[in-house]
């Protein structure tokens, strides 16, 4: 199998558990409400209505349930843990990062000078 570090529960959601969303999305009440009016819909001017409404709330759903999947993804995954399980490998403070990236590039230099 195979393995990938994703940090964000928004980029998790979209990526890595769409199946889990689009199950989510197709088993909302209002989304599974609309379905069942589109199948019994008798003409075409309801059925094209219903397709409509059922589209914007399709994707109101959808919506939502990114939001729901993103927040239990970061209820569980943060850098901290990403760290412990070794994904990553130091955490950097916003106030350390500028001087830590002058020295990496200052290092690279200097390795590359050496040669």
């Amino acid at each position: 199998g195979s393995f990938a570090s994703v940090l964000g529960g928004a980029p998790a959601a979209a990526v890595v558990f769409t199946r889990d969303v689009n199950a989510r999305t197709a088993a909302d009440a209002d989304v599974k409400e609309l379905e069942a009016r589109l199948n019994a819909a008798e003409d075409d001017a309801t059925r094209s209505a219903l397709r409509v409404e059922l589209a914007t709330v399709r994707a109101n759903a959808r919506n939502a349930k990114l939001g729901e999947v993103a927040a239990e993804f970061e209820a569980i995954h943060n850098i901290q843990r990403a760290q412990s399980v070794g994904s990553v490998h130091h955490i950097v403070p916003a106030a350390e990062l500028r001087p830590q990236l002058v020295a990496a590039v200052e290092r690279g230099m200097a390795r590359s000078l050496a040669k």
